[in-house]
């Protein structure tokens, strides 16, 4: 085993690999995770995306006119020369209202009645628009606020479910990792009684007291037990490599020999998951699940477009008031701007501005597009909602079948071990065949395999209701806090 590795163990609080660490390494290094952790960034836009229509906005322009076109009499303005430059700032509030204040300086320089005219002026103002109908008191930008929050969430959401669902792959990785190497050793322990008993068979056939056939069964045997033990190692190695990757541990990490490394089954959830199923399934007994909850913020915010589309093609209604005041000076340009600011020459301006949407063909798409998806989405709930029903009934028929078989194993396994030692007995004093004490350890072998595959499809089904309810938060949380230095 490497340095680092050996280190790396030393680490641990149990000195050994158990589910934990294997889990909360997973969520802080894999691509897997990485990966999905990035889609935060989306649901942040969703809500920015949402508060634009309430930001400020800051405009500038410049103009400049020269105009030399021939008057049409005396008495009209001509050889015009005006620039003028004008900055402005406005906001939308939450209310519906519509705020724009703006201030313009300029330079006139015309001739009128044979005399040329130069001065400096500028403008301020400040005005108002209020929506009365579609937008009053800030109907759709309250509802644009209310999309972009639901739409955050159903990310949120829809992200906590690709990591519960990742996470519980690494857990399929570790427990397969777990049988493998007790498939390993339980091949290995095959192999070694296959070669004691192949030794002590050729022995007798070298005395002339085991007959050809024996020999032969006795050899052929061993090697077939090389060749389990051989493809049991290597199923083994690719397991560990595929935690190796999935971790982020060091590459080199892949060639160590699995078979030795120390794991545990610290983290056992069978016994939390059989209380779990005792409770009996509600309506709203997977309310809670991430995928609910993000196929439901999606339905409520795909209704709300539809309104907001809708609410657009009615007709409207908005109050415009504004005050400017302006001042001029033929010297000095800044004094232009204490007059306006003293309001000493006021303009008040009120109106009244209505339109209405003719036709609306487009919009009327747009919202039954939004409507077909909201439809399929509620869909898409209700199945989720069943196939998770299904998955519990039969996850929690499954977790208790498993149980049982797996304490039938355990009293099995003793038994095949004590049959073995005496038909091994039977077999030194003449009384059993060389069949039967083969046949004795191959049952123990059968028996340990069977043993570990339905410990592992019983810790897997227990994780899967954990998965299902709302506990497996909390296991994830904890996992979180183990802190663990790799090299």
């Amino acid at each position: 085993m490497p340095p680092d590795a050996q280190e790396f163990l030393k680490a641990l609080p149990s000195q050994k690999i158990d589910l934990g660490i294997v889990a909360g390494q997973a969520l802080k290094n894999a691509s897997q995770f990485k990966k999905i952790y990035a889609r935060a960034l989306s649901a942040e836009a969703a809500e920015l995306q949402s508060g634009a229509a309430l930001d400020w906005q800051l405009g500038a322009k410049a103009n400049f006119v020269f105009d030399k076109n021939e008057a049409g009499s005396n008495n009209q303005p001509s050889n015009y020369e005006v620039s003028t430059y004008n900055i402005n700032l406005s906001k939308n509030f939450n209310t519906g209202t519509a705020v724009k204040f703006e201030a313009e300086a300029g330079k006139n320089n015309f001739d009128v009645f044979g005399n040329n005219v130069n001065y400096y002026q500028s403008h301020i103002g400040l005005s108002l628009q209020q929506s009365l109908l579609r937008n009053f008191l800030g109907k759709n930008i309250q509802r644009l606020s209310k999309i972009g929050k639901l739409q955050k969430e159903a990310i949120n959401f829809s992200i906590e479910d690709a990591i519960h669902q990742n996470l519980y792959g690494v857990i399929e990785i570790f427990y397969n990792a777990w049988m493998g190497q007790k498939a390993f050793r339980a091949e290995e322990a095959n192999q070694r009684r296959k070669s004691s008993l192949y030794k002590v068979t050729k022995i007798k056939s070298d005395r002339g007291t085991a007959e050809g056939p024996d020999l032969i069964q006795s050899r052929e045997a061993y090697r077939l037990s090389k060749i389990t033990s051989a493809t049991a190692r290597e199923q083994l190695q690719e397991v560990w490599g595929a935690l190796v990757i999935s971790l982020g541990f060091p590459s080199h990490w892949a060639s160590i020999e699995a078979a030795n490394l120390p794991i545990s089954l610290k983290y056992r959830s069978d016994q939390k998951a059989l209380k779990l199923c005792q409770n009996k399934i509600k309506a709203d007994s997977f309310n809670d699940n991430p995928l609910i909850k993000s196929i439901d913020r999606q339905v409520k915010s795909q209704e709300l477009e539809v309104e907001n589309i809708k609410n657009e093609a009615k007709p409207d209604l908005n109050i415009q008031l504004g005050l400017k005041a302006n001042g001029t000076d033929p010297q000095k340009r800044y004094s232009t701007f204490d007059e306006s600011f003293r309001f000493e020459n006021p303009n008040w301006q009120v109106g009244v501005n209505f339109n209405m949407n003719l036709g609306n063909t487009a919009s009327k798409a747009t919202a039954l597009s939004l409507l077909s998806k909201s439809k399929e989405a509620e869909f898409q709930k209700s199945a989720a909602v069943d196939q998770m029903r299904i998955q519990w009934q039969n996850t929690c028929q499954k977790l208790k079948r498993l149980q049982s078989e797996v304490k039938i194993l355990k009293t099995s396994l003793s038994e095949q071990k004590r049959r073995a030692q005496l038909e091994e007995r039977r077999f030194k004093n003449g009384r059993s065949s060389l069949l039967q004490l083969i046949q004795a350890g191959d049952d123990i072998t059968r028996t340990e395999l069977m043993s570990y595959k339905q410990q592992r499809d019983l810790h897997l089904a227990a994780w899967k209701i954990e998965m299902l309810s709302d506990h497996f938060k909390s296991f994830i949380a904890q996992v979180k806090n183990i802190k663990v230095k790799l090299p």
